[in-house]
């Protein structure tokens, strides 16, 4: 699973869990994280759906595992991703290994 921005990543590898916003299904279960496509392994990973999203203030009870200090920056960090692109998603509980 990629963890491209850094805030998240810091959540994750500091805190040992994160909640990520995924524009498509990801698999659950055990997995590696990185930083990019074809990147290094940084840890080991279990991933979890939490449910699916489709609006912005679907993140809100999310925040604080987020690596993300406000919504609004997380939301930001989410457009710039998946740019015009309907806002619907899945979260995600990844855990550290």
């Amino acid at each position: 699973m990629i963890f491209a921005d850094e805030n998240a990543r810091r959540q994750l590898l500091k805190e040992g869990e994160v909640v990520t916003f995924r524009q498509h299904a990801h698999s659950e279960g055990r997995d590696w994280a990185t930083n990019r496509q074809r990147g290094k392994k940084i840890c080991d990973i279990e991933v979890k759906l939490i449910c699916r999203v489709d609006r912005f203030k679907d993140l809100i009870p999310y925040v604080e595992k987020s690596g993300f200090k406000h919504i609004w920056d997380w939301a930001e960090a989410i457009r710039k991703f998946i740019g015009d692109s309907e806002f619907k998603g899945y979260l995600y509980k990844v855990t550290k290994l």
